[in-house]
């Protein structure tokens, strides 16, 4: 019930793919507007996080050199090893979390979309008012759900399904 975007890098910016939106979501016309505008940054949203933490340490130190960590909140991790140290978090878990670093009130759970070689192609994420994002659900059931998601478009890639 939801907002659930699927998103990739571009340039080292966050580019959006796709978005859908549940009966409950909030931050359409916000979606809509970035949609519009390119060059998101990638470290202050869930679905980024997820997209940087399958980056290996040449490509990353490249994008941060370029872009920096400038911030979005008062939330948004904008110290260079902090921000290492959170994509560590975000690989031992499988996934990334925005805890209000893209905007105040909202959080979000993302993972990352791999494909069939191996390379990282996306992510995807579920957003929500932080409200509804806490206990539990923010740490355990949402998290769960991204990964399966995410799993299942994995295996659809491999397998040439198409059920995306």
């Amino acid at each position: 019930g939801e907002c659930v975007p699927l998103h990739t890098e571009e340039n080292g910016m966050e580019s959006p793919l796709y978005e859908s939106f549940g009966e409950r979501a909030v931050g359409r016309e916000l979606f809509m507007k970035n949609r519009e505008q390119m060059g998101r940054h990638l470290h202050y949203s869930a679905v980024g996080k997820a997209i940087l933490s399958e980056f290996d340490e040449t490509e990353l130190d490249a994008l941060l050199d370029q872009h920096g960590l400038p911030a979005r909140t008062r939330h948004t991790i904008t110290d260079r090893e902090e921000f290492e140290a959170e994509l560590e978090r975000v690989r031992e878990r499988g996934y990334a979390v925005n805890d209000e670093e893209d905007l105040l009130g909202i959080r979000a759970v993302g993972s990352p979309v791999v494909g069939p070689g191996g390379g990282v192609l996306g992510g995807l994420s579920i957003s929500a008012p932080a409200s509804r994002m806490e206990g539990e659900r923010f740490t355990e059931e949402l998290p769960r759900a991204v990964k399966e998601y995410a799993n299942i478009i994995e295996v659809n890639l491999q397998t040439g399904d198409g059920y995306v």
